[in-house]
């Protein structure tokens, strides 16, 4: 598991402190990287459902709008050109 000591104690590079998860090398993690944590723990937990950053983004869209979330807060969210599209 991820420790605050382990990352108080790591060498982070310069211009890379504000980001909250860090690889090894003490950059940022990147969109793959953390694609691929959340496809071993699904494997871990025995979620045969295919997920992918989409699957998320969806999901996610899908439970603010149940909760009267506002439709142009969604689309600034997801990054959409139209409300249309969202």
């Amino acid at each position: 598991m991820y420790d605050q000591e382990i990352r108080n104690k790591m060498k982070v590079k310069k211009g890379q402190d504000v980001y909250l998860f860090l690889n090894r090398r003490g950059s940022a993690i990147s969109r793959i990287m953390i694609f691929n944590i959340v496809k071993d723990l699904a494997l871990k937990d025995d979620i045969k459902k295919n997920n992918s950053q989409q699957t998320y983004r969806h999901s996610i869209a899908t439970h603010k709008v149940a909760g009267d979330s506002e439709i142009r807060a969604q689309q600034e969210l997801l990054e959409h050109e139209s409300n249309k599209t969202t």
